[in-house]
């Protein structure tokens, strides 16, 4: 089994580093000859080679798991903006609509960190209210629609290799309690509430945001959402849906 020519004081021969190889399960780290394409040569280095990338994996799980760790934790995270109100109410000609209004939201939640971070969140929004009104020199009509309500859902979350910035997505279940405020008078300044109507409603929610990492706590930065829901009341259905720009602050404990 041996290779030709090997002498009493020679390498180990390929017998013996078959028994090296049943009893360590390694081949003896001197080759038995020194032949171009030596099988045991081979393996000997294909040996190196792997337990060097296992060197290395073993180096590197450490720092992932370490990162991953580092992103993961409870976040709390508020939002202020303005909010634009796409609902429709049938007016005759002549309607002054007011469709913008202020908001905010709060957000809480768990975040894994990862390659791509992912969580899960819960929240309140008040959305602020759209008014719709007409009048002329008898009379003065008003219909004023405010929508605030919980939200639950899942976000996701990219750190750019390298810096400070992310970005995410967010969306989920959007329960909206939804009032629509009719009024009525001899103008604006006299005008009493004839009703309020109240209607709850199950939606959607869904939004994207752009960030800064201040610390490894605080991230500030700019957030688009929109929030569908509907409002019905008696015949009158209408789904609609209400966009939200705002910035926010989140900070991960």
């Amino acid at each position: 089994e041996g290779c030709a020519g090997l002498r009493d004081n020679s390498p180990p021969t390929h017998a013996e580093n078959r028994i090296a190889a049943a009893i360590t399960g390694d081949y003896i780290a001197r080759p038995c000859c020194n032949r171009a394409g030596c099988p045991f040569q081979e393996r000997v280095r294909l040996n190196k080679i792997i337990a060097t990338a296992l060197s290395v994996a073993l180096v590197a799980v450490p720092a992932i798991s370490s990162a991953s760790e580092q992103d993961s934790g409870f976040f709390a995270s508020i939002n202020g903006g303005i909010a634009s109100n796409r609902i429709s109410v049938q007016f005759d000609e002549g309607a002054a609509f007011d469709r913008q209004d202020s908001t905010y939201a709060v957000r809480g939640g768990y975040r894994w960190g990862a390659t791509v971070n992912y969580g899960v969140e819960v929240g309140y929004t008040d959305l602020g209210s759209a008014e719709v009104t007409q009048a002329n020199r008898y009379y003065f009509l008003g219909v004023k629609q405010k929508t605030a309500g919980v939200l639950v859902g899942a976000n996701i979350q990219y750190d750019f290799d390298g810096s400070n910035w992310f970005t995410g997505v967010r969306g989920g279940w959007f329960q909206a309690d939804n009032q629509l405020i009719t009024l009525s008078g001899r103008n604006a300044e006299s005008a009493m509430v004839d009703a309020v109507l109240k209607k709850d409603h199950s939606g959607y929610y869904a939004g994207a945001n752009f960030g800064y990492k201040v610390t490894d706590g605080l991230r500030i930065g700019l957030a688009y959402d929109s929030y569908g829901t509907q409002l019905e009341i008696g015949n009158y259905k209408d789904k609609y849906r209400v966009e939200t720009y705002s910035g926010f602050f989140e900070y991960v404990f």
